[in-house]
């Protein structure tokens, strides 16, 4: 077939409600995911104790009534408090996101994955908050490991809402199959080193170093086919190469920000941060693993929109 007559992404129709709160709700997760990695960088996972009601100098307060001169007392508790109150904002959007599908007569789709979305943010708050209730190293993990397939499910959710994917016409092509695949390789691959990091920056292991340093590679490979790949897409399936672009200026900034964190961790810092200046990179990695996953789930969702294998004559 001829790539620059394909006309499967028509122009995103505006003033979308579900959309736009399903985009709304992402961007909000990327303060709370730099927020979120500020603790474990800070260890500062136990500065506020309780959840939904907490201690502060003046007696135990519900959370949002927490007093603001012990928000800003230091940052351990400005980090950890502001996770919080980012993950309520969090919270709110998603369930805005969900009546929006529901009063404007969204599509079965929408409602069914907005739903989805608000269901992995409440689990994900909810791991939160028995983590600091138990004071769970454990926990800590898996309220780490977790909360990247959260974005990720947040990510899915803005695409699938997306009039431009309601409106998206699939068209036959040869490699179908196969760049589907490859989107899914890229995607695993990806949370897999993901997790494989939430262990390393929880227990400072050195076999999650190793094995964190051998998933590299992994990713790598699928990232970089992947992207390539993408990039000859023309015309009305343009957007698929605009999301090639952008998934390889992720992965070097990805790559150049863990050789970052490596350092900083290892030879600058060492692995227990004091402030800033020296949990930034390490976060900034954390945050720049979200991004990377979400785009691979983004690709894979569009290429299985937008591709349908050709069947041979």
């Amino acid at each position: 077939m001829n790539l620059s007559q394909a006309t499967a992404l028509p122009s995103t129709p505006r003033g979308d409600a579900t959309h736009t709160f399903a985009r709304l709700v992402v961007w909000a997760t990327l303060p709370l995911i730099l927020f979120g990695g500020s603790i474990t960088s800070l260890d500062a996972g136990m500065a506020v104790e309780g959840w939904l009601t907490v201690e502060s100098s003046q007696g135990e307060r519900l959370l949002w009534l927490y007093p603001i001169e012990d928000w800003f007392q230091n940052i351990g508790q400005f980090v950890e408090h502001s996770h919080r109150m980012v993950g309520t904002v969090v919270g709110l959007l998603a369930i805005g996101a969900v009546i929006a599908a529901f009063a404007t007569g969204a599509s079965s789709t929408a409602r069914k994955v907005t739903i989805l979305a608000l269901v992995a943010v409440c689990v994900q708050g909810t791991i939160g908050g028995f983590r600091v209730l138990e004071n769970s190293p454990q926990l800590a993990f898996l309220h780490g490991a977790l909360g990247q397939a959260v974005f990720a499910t947040l990510v899915a959710a803005a695409v699938v809402t997306s009039p431009r994917w309601t409106a998206a016409a699939p068209v036959a092509h040869e490699s179908a199959s196969s760049l589907k695949a490859l989107a899914t390789r890229a995607t695993v691959s990806v949370y897999v080193m993901i997790v494989s990091g939430a262990w390393l920056r929880h227990t400072n292991d050195p076999l999650a170093l190793s094995l964190h340093l051998l998933l590299l590679f992994a990713v790598l490979a699928a990232v970089v086919l992947l992207f390539k790949r993408l990039l000859d897409f023309k015309g009305g399936l343009a957007h698929l190469a605009t999301s090639g672009r952008r998934l390889s200026w992720i992965i070097k900034a990805q790559v150049t920000l863990g050789v970052l964190a490596f350092l900083a961790v290892m030879v600058w810092y060492g692995p227990s941060a004091t402030g800033v200046h020296d949990s930034i990179l390490p976060t900034l990695h954390v945050l720049g693993g979200a991004l990377l996953l979400g785009q691979c789930l983004a690709i894979r969702l569009w290429v299985g929109r937008l591709l349908k294998q050709e069947v041979a004559a």
